[in-house]
């Protein structure tokens, strides 16, 4: 889990699980991010999201696999 500021207030409208969300998105490649988005926020299967991207399955899973570990060492999260 991210740690938030003190000083930042939760808007309203969102969970404050979608703001950890748009921060770590951000820390990802353009791509990686898109697969990401598309696949766990979207729900869509790998071979949606190929489709969608314009790729091939593979391509997003490697997408996703290195989207993962880059936010496992940005965030030091041990899985």
């Amino acid at each position: 889990a991210m740690v938030r500021l003190a000083s930042e207030p939760a808007p309203d409208a969102m969970q404050e699980s979608d703001i950890e969300l748009d921060e770590m998105l951000a820390m990802l490649a353009p791509r990686q991010r898109a697969a990401v988005a598309l696949h766990y926020n979207l729900g869509l299967g790998i071979n949606e999201v190929a489709a969608a991207m314009r790729c091939r399955p593979g391509t997003v899973k490697s997408l996703l696999h290195s989207a993962r570990e880059k936010l496992r060492r940005e965030l030091h999260v041990d899985e």
